[in-house]
């Protein structure tokens, strides 16, 4: 079964872990929290047949009563109400629901300004002058700097 991982500041999901093994599916206890908690007060356990493909978690209209439920595809509106999509089906085999924080950033280092990297900067760049090459009157060769430029060094 291949963990599909939703990532939100939003909402969470605590247990409801879903496993599969001998066409047998196991829902640990947990809870989803979204507005409200919806939560599994025990863990759940039942075959699937061929025609499953879809393990939803549902609340009951009438009682409130949280429910985790089968299905072929569709769902009974009329009595239920969708929380969440807990595994499903897909051609390359069973899939299921997985959400987390988002990771914390690491933190940044420690930038020094005004010159405290001073060694650093001249580590990584050389200052080179342009040269013009130039043939005078007589025929000889003589070499003019023209400008100093700072290039960041190869290696």
């Amino acid at each position: 079964m291949k963990k599909i991982i939703n990532c939100s500041t939003k909402y969470k999901q605590e247990g409801l872990v879903v496993r599969l093994k001998d066409d047998k599916i196991t829902i640990t206890k947990g809870k989803l929290i979204y507005d409200k908690v919806f939560e599994i007060e025990k863990g759940v356990s039942f075959k699937i047949d061929n025609k499953t493909v879809i393990i939803f978690i549902v609340e009951d209209i009438e009682t409130g009563e949280v429910l985790v439920a089968t299905s072929d595809g569709s769902i009974d509106k009329t009595k239920y109400r969708l929380i969440e999509r807990l595994a499903w089906k897909t051609e390359s085999g069973w899939n299921r629901l997985s959400i987390e924080p988002y990771p914390k950033p690491g933190k940044a280092g420690k930038y020094n300004y005004e010159g405290f990297n001073k060694k650093d900067i001249q580590k990584s760049l050389e200052v080179r002058s342009r040269r013009k090459k130039s043939i005078g009157t007589d025929g000889r060769v003589f070499v003019k700097d023209i400008k100093n430029t700072i290039v960041k060094r190869q290696g």
